[in-house]
C-alpha cells in the first residue's frame, strides 16, 4: 500500500510538472542551453490569486506578469536563456497555497536554472513607504549578491533606495538555486501606485531588473 501511495505521489508531481511545462512556455528565447545560463523569472499570483488589490480594483498579478515579460524578452535579446513560470493570466494549482509555491520553485529545480527572480508588487499599511524591495533567500550568500546588484540599478532607475533583505520566503526556501523575490513598490501608496500602473513605469523596472541579472552574471563568470 505505502508502495502504491509513493508511485501515485510520484506520477501527480510529473504530471503537475508536464502541465506547468505547457502553460510556462514565456516568450520565444533559446531553448537549449546545455550547461549555459538559464534564468527562471515568476510572476506572483495569477489565475484565482490576484495577489494584492488597489483601492479602484487593480490587481497585482497584472502588473507582476508585465514586468516578468520585460525583464524575460530583455535578457533574451541579450542571448540569455529565459523561462517565465507563467506567460498568461493562469495559476497551475490553484491560486495562492503552498502547492503553488512549491511548484513554481520545483519547475526551476527540474531545469536546472542558474537563478530564479519572483516578481511581486508590496502592499503596508501606512500608505507612505516607497520604492522596491529585494528579499533574497536567507543564509546564501549568492542570492545576497543577487539581491545587492538587482537592488542598485533599481535604486538609480527609481531613485528609491532599500537595503535588500534576507526571507525564509517558501519559494525561496524550495529552490535550489540563488532565489530572490523582488517587490516592485507598494500598491498601497499613490505615488508608486501611480508608476507602477504604467507601461513606461513597468518597462523602466523590467531594464533595471535585467541589467542586475546580467551584472550578477557576469561578476559569477556566467555565460549565456
Amino acid at each position: 500500500m505505502a508502495r502504491q501511495h509513493e508511485w501515485l505521489s510520484a506520477l501527480a508531481a510529473a504530471l503537475l510538472f508536464a502541465a506547468w511545462v505547457a502553460v510556462a512556455r514565456g516568450p520565444t528565447v533559446p531553448t537549449v542551453w546545455q550547461g549555459s545560463t538559464l534564468v527562471v523569472v515568476d510572476a506572483g499570483h495569477g489565475g484565482v490569486d490576484p495577489g494584492a488589490l488597489t483601492a479602484d480594483g487593480r490587481e497585482e498579478k497584472q502588473i507582476n506578469l508585465a514586468v516578468a515579460h520585460g525583464v524575460a524578452a530583455a535578457l533574451a535579446a541579450r542571448g540569455v536563456a529565459v523561462r517565465l513560470t507563467r506567460s498568461r493570466d493562469a495559476a497551475i494549482t490553484g491560486g495562492a497555497s503552498t502547492p503553488e509555491l512549491e511548484a513554481r520553485a520545483q519547475y526551476a529545480n527540474h531545469l536546472g536554472a542558474t537563478l530564479l527572480v519572483s516578481i511581486h508588487s508590496n502592499t503596508e499599511p501606512t500608505g507612505t513607504v516607497v520604492g522596491p524591495i529585494v528579499y533574497y533567500r536567507a543564509g546564501s550568500i549568492l542570492a545576497q549578491l543577487l539581491a545587492n546588484d538587482l537592488e542598485a540599478e533599481l535604486a538609480a532607475a527609481t531613485g528609491d533606495v532599500h537595503r535588500p533583505r534576507p526571507a525564509h520566503h517558501l519559494l525561496l526556501m524550495k529552490a535550489n538555486m540563488p532565489a530572490v523575490t523582488v517587490e516592485l513598490g507598494f500598491l498601497s501608496t499613490p505615488q508608486d501606485l501611480r508608476r507602477l500602473t504604467s507601461r513606461a513605469w513597468q518597462a523602466r523596472l523590467a531594464r533595471a531588473l535585467a541589467t542586475g541579472v546580467l551584472r550578477y552574471l557576469h561578476r559569477q563568470g556566467h555565460r549565456p
